[in-house]
């Protein structure tokens, strides 16, 4: 059987898992955008060191990011380079000017540059999703198989189970530490719920047989050169390096048409001005919230119409703990140390994403305090920055803004133009103010202070964890709903596997019910 997965990012990854392990050899079709080979050789030789033997310029090199600088929420960046952030391309051109969100032709989508946060998706999170938490736990499980994840099982197990066993453990700053033991010893009464434990994140400890452990070097956020941040695709390289896959990169996929019981897949390749064509028999769709809009709308000629997309809307909300404890940075993981799940009463029953991380290069960077020459403020903020910890929160779609996605008939280069606007509900402010409210009382009860006024909102879709333009339906009714297996009515031999066709998304982490979802219609298509 002719099978093809459209993409590499973590939904393709999961997807080429589930087809191989029932014996079949998927086409990969990518665009497989790669990072520039100066920083790649860069960072293979800082890999060869400790961070100690570094130099200041290979540092700067490695970590640069103007967007730190910036106002609002900084972008993160692979060793200073954002390849992975497809802000406009002459094969797939996109007015995104009103909004902070991008396609991704990486190979690896964003999944090369991620946090590597990992939580289930809670049954009261997905209520309107045609599928339970149970529908998912063998496809965790096979996913959690195949990449590392340190955890433990604490008082997050209680509504988010590992689906892990023996899972590996981090050494946590000192800040975190310290926090986490006095929000788990707190009473609280107030008719909310909060859950803490340490964060889930993808990352080899330092013990890795492989060699690959995190050397707690305090870069995270800039990539890590060790290799202990896991990428999903580090499945699919796996998968191609066995053969089990046949992986075709630089194709910008078009259309896909079924014509009968065949799939016609057309791309363009860079520098060819006629478009490709390869026939399936069954065809995946996995090219992210954009990516897989455009294609729908493109293959369906749904020119003009708009389309919109679910958010789970983030912000910032920096705190000060009432205990002064001396900075683990640089000697530390600075991804995510603690989740923190609550839920409001006043607000939903849906659970509020808090990802708690200690002070970081991010934070130093912003304040100026990473300049040469400026150690004396540095010392003289130490009475502010050894309280300081950051709190990146994230809001159930239900409470977000979100974003309207229409393909133009104006073309450029004989391409259509995907316009992205947003659609600001005021709820989102209201549920962002809520939330902060909320943790100002709570935080009391394990002495933390959180500042209502230093709120930061980001913009809807700027966390990228979006989707929803195609929801899968149990009975589906609108012509732009799917159903359980990401299939139009009529289209049979398509399945939309990625983000677009969550009926709503969570506020908790988004890749492993990505890569969940996406591997059960995989193991469970009818081929």
């Amino acid at each position: 059987m002719r099978v093809a997965v459209i993409g590499s990012g973590p939904a393709a990854t999961a997807t080429a898992l589930a087809l191989t392990n029932r014996g079949l050899r998927p086409t990969v079709i990518d665009v497989g955008t790669r990072l520039d080979s100066d920083r790649a050789a860069l960072a293979a030789e800082l890999a060869q060191r400790p961070r100690s033997q570094w130099t200041d310029e290979e540092l700067h090199r490695i970590s640069e990011n103007p967007t730190i600088r910036a106002s609002g929420i900084p972008r993160k960046l692979l060793f200073g380079s954002d390849f992975i952030y497809a802000l406009d391309h002459p094969a797939a051109p996109t007015d995104a000017a009103n909004a902070k969100i991008s396609a991704s032709f990486a190979y690896g989508g964003f999944g090369a540059a991620w946090g590597g946060a990992m939580l289930p998706a809670a049954n009261c999170d997905i209520a309107d999703w045609p599928v339970r938490r149970a529908d998912l736990e063998p496809a965790y499980r096979a996913i959690l198989r195949e990449l590392p994840l340190a955890g433990a099982n604490d008082d997050l197990a209680s509504e988010f189970p590992l689906y892990k066993e023996n899972p590996g453990l981090l050494d946590l700053p000192a800040e975190a530490a310290a926090l986490l033991r006095d929000v788990t010893a707190a009473n609280f009464d107030e008719g909310s719920r909060i859950l803490a434990g340490r964060a889930r994140i993808a990352v080899r400890p330092a013990d890795d047989p492989g060699g690959y452990g995190c050397r707690f070097c305090g870069m995270c956020l800039s990539g890590c050169v060790y290799g202990a941040i896991a990428a999903p695709s580090e499945i699919l390289d796996r998968l191609i390096a066995a053969a089990l896959v046949e992986y075709k990169s630089g194709a910008v996929v078009k259309t896909v048409r079924q014509e009968g019981e065949s799939v016609r897949v057309t791309f363009r390749t860079p520098g060819a001005g006629l478009r490709e064509e390869l026939v399936f028999d069954r065809v995946f769709i996995a090219a992210g919230p954009l990516g897989t809009t455009r294609v729908v709308l493109e293959s369906r000629s749904w020119i003009g119409e708009g389309f919109e997309l679910k958010d789970s809307q983030k912000f910032a909300l920096p705190f000060f703990r009432r205990r002064r404890i001396p900075l683990s940075w640089p000697n530390t993981n600075t991804l995510a140390a603690l989740f923190i799940e609550l839920q409001l009463a006043g607000l939903s029953q849906h659970w509020i994403h808090i990802q708690v991380s200690a002070v970081n290069d991010y934070v130093l960077g912003r304040a100026g305090l990473l300049e040469p020459g400026r150690h004396w403020r540095r010392t003289a903020a130490n009475i502010l920055l050894e309280r300081l910890m950051i709190g990146w929160c994230s809001l159930h779609s239900d409470h977000s803004s979100r974003l309207l996605l229409t393909l133009l008939e104006d073309k450029r280069g004989g391409e259509h133009i995907l316009r992205v606007d947003h659609r600001l509900r005021p709820e989102a402010g209201h549920a962002m103010r809520e939330v902060s409210r909320a943790l100002r009382r709570i935080g009391l009860r394990f002495g933390a202070l959180f500042p209502v006024s230093m709120l930061q909102p980001s913009l809807p879709g700027a966390g990228l964890h979006t989707g929803g333009a195609f929801p899968m339906r149990a009975k589906p009714r609108e012509r732009a709903d799917t159903d359980a297996l990401g299939r139009f009515a009529g289209q049979d031999r398509i399945h939309i596997v990625d983000a677009s066709i969550f009926p709503s998304v969570p506020a908790t982490t988004i890749v492993l019910p990505l890569m969940a979802n996406a591997y059960r219609i995989a193991a469970t298509a009818p081929l």
